[in-house]
C-alpha cells in the first residue's frame, strides 16, 4: 500500500507478534489511525485502568476525543477479550506478583500505623516495587493493582 511510510515512525506501533491481538489482528481490522493511542506518545495510564482479574477499564473523566482513543485502541489491538488471550495472561502476572504487593502494602500500612508520614511511606515503598516489577511483563497491570491496595 505505502511502502514508503514503512519505516515512518509515526507509522509505527510496538506490539507482540500474537495473532489474536496486537499488530497482526490491529491489521485486519478497520479504524482511523488518529484514533489510536500511541504508547509512546501519550501514556495509556492516562486512558485505562486494569483489575485484578485482567480486565482493562477506559477511565472515567476523559474527553470525547480519549474516550473514542481509548475504545478503538482496545478494540483494535483485541487488548480485553471477553475470555483467554492477553487478559489471561495480564491476570496471571498480577498473580504472580500478589505475594510481592501482599508484603510491599503489609509493610506499608505498618510504617503509616507506627506514625510515619503516609507520603514518604508510599513514596518509599513504591520505589522498591518498582525495582521489584521493571522486568515483570504487564507492569503496567501490576502496578494499578499495587496502587489500589496501597494505604
Amino acid at each position: 500500500y505505502y511502502k514508503n511510510l514503512t519505516f515512518e515512525w509515526s507509522n509505527l506501533f510496538g506490539s507482540c507478534g500474537e495473532p489474536q491481538r496486537c499488530g497482526f489482528y490491529k491489521d485486519k481490522q478497520k479504524y482511523n489511525d488518529d484514533d489510536l493511542i500511541k504508547a509512546d506518545r501519550q501514556n495509556p495510564d492516562v486512558f485505562f485502568h486494569f483489575l485484578e482479574n485482567g480486565d482493562v477499564h477506559i477511565r472515567e473523566g476523559l474527553n470525547e476525543k480519549e474516550h473514542k482513543m481509548a475504545e478503538v485502541t482496545l478494540r483494535v489491538f483485541n487488548l480485553n477479550p471477553s475470555s483467554g488471550g492477553v487478559k489471561a495472561e495480564r491476570r496471571r502476572a498480577i498473580e504472580l506478583s500478589m505475594t510481592l504487593i501482599k508484603e510491599l502494602v503489609g509493610c506499608a500500612s505498618q510504617l503509616i500505623e507506627s506514625g510515619c508520614e503516609i507520603e514518604d511511606v508510599r513514596s518509599m515503598v513504591f520505589d522498591e516495587f518498582k525495582k521489584n516489577v521493571k522486568d515483570r511483563c504487564f507492569t503496567t497491570a501490576i502496578k494499578h493493582v499495587f496502587e489500589n491496595r496501597m494505604p
